[in-house]
């Protein structure tokens, strides 16, 4: 899994989680990222909870008289029950009823004697099993409220105010509070999600801590359930008897329960209410006991090994470290999703990673998945570090139930990125995109067999992550009279890498497009998106069958250009995205120089076609020799590329105002005197690139281009020039044009480090092949802006309104008398021929006694891929194409640098 340029040491960030004990110093709740919802505000540490006064003075409101409340108590020993009797006569709100359970059935005739002399309110008695099989029993109370007490301890009973039941359910009746589970007494339990070692255990109410409203783990003592959530409960009370492997707090239990609802239901949390000071006193005992028993008892230990039970103190972290350590969750089902994530959560992390799975039942567990990190060499697996699993431990089918238990748990992570590999039509998968508009997270859905070509991801930032759905990369194929290699091009197109994206692809067919190609693009099928088909209706030449053929509907519309006689490497889309995303989307954005990138080529050079003398042969590693940069790093050049590239959106629409601007000068005014004398270019009368070779360089603009051993690339271009190429010499020379398609993904492996370099590390090259620098581009962009144009330079609108205003000044070079410092070369004519195209009409009388089938009067099928490609004897090349024919011979003096 490692390559060679691997880094040997990965630094592994510190984390300073916040702890209830520094709540002083990191600040109680999170602020600038509230929502609407004030409960869910309040278990995310979002807002501040109310105080004690708050409260009365909203609950004053509250018409207490229509409450319809049943109380419940346990009684192991007789002498327990006279503190609840206590405790409910003296309440300023009496319950409606009440019901004593015990487990003793010797107690039964005491208990109904102590009920009939001292209980003002209807009440009932019940033997039942054990003190927790008495939940279970009220299912069938009628009463809209319960209210429940268990205090194994008399003297915290004493404690009970007595006005806790009224302050209760008045707050219970406030807008706020209606979903909550409410109590007075509660306990807070150690961080279970994230990696924070440290153990905080706290009860509340605590002098410590600020006396508001606050999301607690289990309630204490006494508390209300509606009987609406007894639906939420009753698996649970039908299987919980108490036994010895069911050790868990009943009241944990019935938190869990509530608060992790599937994902169609309301989540009902569990909140602690702030006591008046006159009432606070020592913690209860049974805080104690539970604290205790979550420390030491086995079922606690292991609840807590699974880390799918999110704490308090974890809303609390999340909320005040979501910005400074950012989070990814990624969803694994299966055994086969976890081998093939396994290499790309391997990769050196920037962020925080969640790994959410399924259970043992479902073939997956945290055991498993950790034995498979712990095989892998240290260096294999730098990323571990940074992965936290969690065991979601499904009991049933996981086939829709993983999404309903993985859902709440990511609402609480809030990660910034979901990432996961089931097919579309999943129920998972279904679900994450229903909910995609209205969750702050969005969801990289990757086809499980093209992860591996996916390991860059984790050298994206989380800014850059987040912008993958929003990318539209169109594939647009101009063609003309060639099937056979548009054929192939469209082969070459289908078997790309998409990751599952939608692509659309449109080919332009130029007025000559003969039968053979248009039967070929109608019968096409391409199953990655939509396919677009234009036909011209007059002959328009190369350069606007190019220029015409693309206009991007919005700024993440991204083009890419492909003439009929290039063809792809399957990774060519796994490149570009990546490129797209890093410059585009990440950190490098922010550089001043960013905006100067306007587009990726797919194609490594092996000439420099634009010196006056002719192209000459061009080696980037030459370039970069005895430099800064590794030989092999990827680089920005002046030069656009027309053998397969992506172009940028606000860089194409400046380059259609640039080159309508100029034609339709040189059809009317010649009023500009845009021109470069410098480059080769400016001696092609029709080429669109000499345009936009005039705009790169009054912009300092760059393309980025691949750097591989070889000249390994993500396009070629097949340079079939017809029959004007006759010498073998020749052919050989335009061979060397042909570079090698990459179909083993070494795409991250080769490059320096294994990740792109960021823009400021990136060389800079000219248009004529020199390493240079951005601010050199910038001067001479300066210089010669000032010879062209009478207006001020502007930089980084995408207006080319500055490059277009005349001024009456004859420029130096085409003053009488003025010498160019090279030698004139003749200008290359271009003469456009539309081959004529002669339709005859016959009619053949058919005897219909002699045809068998209908059929047989239909016309062959056409496959172009099986035809020898058809020479032009008259073939229409741009001028650019001319000049490298009549200058082919040049071809082999040496290299430059």
């Amino acid at each position: 899994m490692a390559g060679p340029s691997l880094p040997n040491a990965f630094p592994l960030p510190s984390f300073l989680w916040p702890q209830f004990a520094t709540w002083k110093q990191d600040g109680w709740v999170a602020s600038g990222h509230s929502h609407d919802v004030f409960m869910e505000n309040l278990v995310n540490y979002r807002v501040n909870g109310h105080s004690y006064r708050q409260l009365r003075s909203l609950g004053e409101a509250i018409d207490v008289t229509q409450a319809n409340i049943s109380a419940s108590v346990y009684v192991e020993q007789i002498d327990s029950l006279q503190p609840y009797i206590r405790l409910i006569n003296r309440q300023t709100l009496l319950p409606t009823s009440l019901t004593v359970y015990y487990s003793d059935g010797a107690m039964g005739p005491t208990i109904e004697a102590v009920l009939k002399q001292q209980v003002t309110v209807p009440w009932s008695s019940e033997p039942i099993a054990n003190r927790y099989a008495w939940l279970a029993a009220l299912v069938s109370r009628t009463h809209n409220m319960l209210w429940i007490l268990d205090m194994p301890h008399p003297q915290d009973i004493d404690s009970i105010p007595a006005h806790q039941l009224e302050y209760v359910y008045r707050t219970s009746q406030l807008v706020h509070y209606k979903q909550a589970l409410l109590g007075t007494r509660a306990a807070l339990l150690p961080a279970n999600l994230n990696p924070d070692r440290t153990t905080q255990t706290h009860c509340l109410p605590s002098p410590d801590l600020p006396p508001v409203t606050q999301p607690a783990d289990l309630l204490l003592d006494a508390w209300l359930l509606k009987k609406e959530w007894f639906l939420s409960l009753e698996t649970l009370l039908h299987s919980y008897d108490g036994s010895a492997d069911q050790l868990f707090s009943l009241p944990y239990l019935i938190s869990q329960a509530l608060r992790r609802q599937p994902a169609s239901s309301v989540s009902i949390p569990t909140i602690a209410l702030p006591w008046r000071k006159s009432d606070l006193v020592s913690p209860p005992l049974s805080c104690a006991d539970a604290l205790q028993q979550f420390q030491q008892d086995p079922s606690w230990l292991k609840q807590k090994a699974l880390r799918s039970s999110p704490t308090a103190l974890d809303h609390r972290q999340i909320a005040l470290t979501r910005h400074r350590y950012p989070s990814v969750v990624y969803l694994i089902e299966t055994a086969h999703q976890a081998t093939a994530l396994i290499p790309l959560l391997c990769r050196p992390q920037q962020y925080l990673v969640h790994v959410l799975v399924a259970g043992s039942k479902a073939g997956l567990s945290s055991t498993v998945l950790e034995r498979s990190f712990m095989s892998l060499d240290a260096m294999e697996c730098l990323g571990r570090s940074m992965v936290t699993i969690h065991d979601l431990d499904i009991p049933t089918d996981p086939h829709h139930a993983f999404a309903d238990h993985a859902l709440p748990l990511i609402h609480v992570l809030q990660p910034q990125v979901v990432l996961h590999t089931h097919a579309p039509h999943t129920h998972l998968a279904q679900l994450l995109a229903s909910l995609s508009s209205s969750v702050p997270w969005i969801v990289l859905q990757l086809p499980q067999d093209q992860i591996r070509h996916a390991l860059w991801l984790p050298d994206l930032t989380l800014e850059a992550l987040k912008h993958w759905n929003d990318i539209s990369i169109q594939l647009v194929v101009i063609t003309d009279r060639r099937p056979h290699s548009l054929s192939r091009l469209l082969y070459s197109c289908s078997h790309g890498v998409f990751f599952g994206d939608k692509v659309d692809l449109t080919i332009n067919m130029e007025q000559s497009a003969d039968q053979v190609t248009q039967s070929l693009v109608t019968s096409f099928e391409w199953g990655h998106g939509e396919k677009i088909l234009r036909h011209r209706v007059q002959k328009g030449g190369l350069m606007p069958a190019i220029v015409e053929s693309w206009y991007p509907r919005h700024n993440h519309d991204y083009g890419v250009l492909l003439e009929d006689d290039i063809s792809l490497s399957p990774l060519f889309y796994v490149w570009a995205k990546y490129n797209i995303l890093k410059y585009r989307y990440g950190p490098d954005r922010h550089h001043p120089q960013a905006h100067r990138i306007y587009g990726v080529s797919l194609y490594s050079p092996r000439n420099v076609e634009l010196h006056l003398v002719g192209r000459r042969p061009f080696d980037p590693t030459l370039v970069l020799y005895n430099s800064s940069y590794a030989p092999r790093t990827p680089y920005a050049s002046q030069v656009p590329c027309s053998w397969g590239a992506v172009y940028f959106p606000e860089h194409w629409r400046e380059y259609h105002t640039f080159l309508s601007a100029q034609l339709d000068d040189l059809m009317h005014d010649h009023v500009l005197n845009i021109s470069l004398p410098m480059s080769r270019s400016d001696r092609w009368k029709k080429s669109w690139k000499k345009y936009f070779i005039q705009l790169v360089y009054l912009r300092g603009y760059v393309m980025i281009y691949p750097n591989y051993q070889d000249f390994a690339s993500f396009a070629t271009n097949h340079l079939e020039t017809g029959t004007h190429v006759k010498s073998e010499k020749r052919q050989r020379i335009i061979e060397s044009f042909l570079v090698p398609l990459m179909q083993k993904d070494t795409l991250l492996t080769e490059l320096p480090g294994q990740h792109l370099p960021d823009f400021k590390d990136m060389p800079v090259l000219d248009l004529w092949g020199k390493l240079v620098s951005h601010d050199i581009l910038t001067a001479r962009a300066d210089r010669w802006h000032a010879r062209v144009s009478a207006c001020q330079r502007q930089e980084g609108v995408f207006d080319a309104s500055d490059l277009l205003c005349p001024f009456s000044l004859i420029p130096e070079w085409l003053r009488k008398g003025y010498k160019p410092p090279y030698k004139k070369i003749k200008p290359i004519s271009m003469v456009e021929v539309v081959e004529p195209v002669t339709y005859t009409t016959i009619t053949i009388a058919h005897n219909l006694g002699d045809t068998e089938e209908e059929a047989d009067d239909w016309p062959w099928r056409l496959d172009p891929a099986i035809m020898n490609p058809v020479v032009d004897d008259i073939p229409v090349y741009d001028d650019e194409l001319q000049d490298f024919l009549s200058s082919i011979g040049q071809l082999s003096s040496p290299w430059t640098t």
